[in-house]
């Protein structure tokens, strides 16, 4: 298996990290990138589970590790933003430790939704307006980039708007199509930061904003970093498998990538380590 293909724990349906660490040995799995929807660790178990665990690769995303009292991360929100803030630094101190120096977080969001309304109909909260919601993003990100303290790379992931929880022209998912193109390069060039490109969530917003992502894909390739890898029918992000036909694979240089991702749900290990197969051939072209 190739040794930048990845597993997201978002793929194991299990809430217990042990668990997932545990099933993945089993299967010859030494790839993981740990994401949300984990159970809370206190801060010493979690350097003891991962000092007992040293050969495993481990990647950092987002919301890790998962706070005692949930939220959304949110780095485009007042309200949110210092919490925010302090907690992708405590990821980034385990990356720089455990994770290769790679940390990467969604990009803002122009409201607050609430831990338990993720992935439901989100259009009932009142939106920030564009110019200070991208104000605070940018602050944010000078921020951690201030505090970090070690050369880990930052990378921010291109959102998913849904057609559930869109309304005609005024899209609230900072950096989901390319009408945001220049504030997002100038994030990347002012701060030194990379591109996560969620493949899936790029399929999804753009039939539903009616943009092509290929163009979108164009606009960032020089600074894609990292890819995460699903599939799904337009409409849903729903973590289908990827297929051999799938319509991203020749679209991206796959050489200038450090590691890939996947995000498949609701299948057997068999199924994933096939995946990973497949991820591995076609990459490797």
């Amino acid at each position: 298996m190739s040794n930048n293909i990845f597993l997201s724990t978002t793929c194991f349906n299990k809430d217990s990290l042990e668990e997932i660490i545990k099933i993945s040995r089993g299967n010859g799995i030494t790839n993981l990138e740990i994401s949300g929807g984990l159970e809370f660790i206190d801060e010493k178990k979690l350097v003891d589970l991962f000092e007992e665990n040293i050969d495993i690769n481990f990647r950092f995303h987002n919301y890790f590790p998962i706070p005692k009292n949930p939220f959304v991360i949110n780095l485009a929100s007042n309200k949110t933003c210092e919490k925010s803030i302090k907690n992708i630094l405590k990821g980034i101190k385990y990356a720089s430790q455990y994770g290769k120096k790679v940390f990467s977080f969604h990009a803002g969001l122009r409201f607050d939704p609430i831990a338990s309304n993720l992935g439901k109909t989100q259009l009932e909260y009142k939106i920030i307006n564009f110019d200070l919601s991208y104000k605070i993003l940018e602050k944010s990100i000078g921020q951690i980039i201030k505090n970090k303290k070690d050369d880990t790379i930052i990378c921010i992931e291109n959102n998913v708007v849904e057609r559930k929880n869109f309304l005609p022209g005024n899209n609230k998912y900072i950096f989901s199509d390319l009408k945001d193109s220049d504030f997002i390069n100038k994030l990347i060039k002012n701060y030194n930061i990379k591109i996560l490109l969620d493949v899936a969530h790029l399929k999804v917003s753009s039939n539903t904003l009616k943009f092509d992502p290929f163009k979108f894909i164009d606009e960032y390739q020089n600074s894609i970093y990292i890819v995460h890898l699903s599939d799904n029918s337009g409409i849903n992000d729903d973590g289908s498998i990827i297929k051999k036909d799938s319509w991203f694979w020749k679209s991206l240089n796959w050489k200038n990538i450090e590691y890939v991702s996947l995000e498949i749900k609701n299948v057997d290990i068999s199924v994933l380590k096939q995946q990973i197969e497949l991820t591995s051939k076609m990459i490797n072209l």
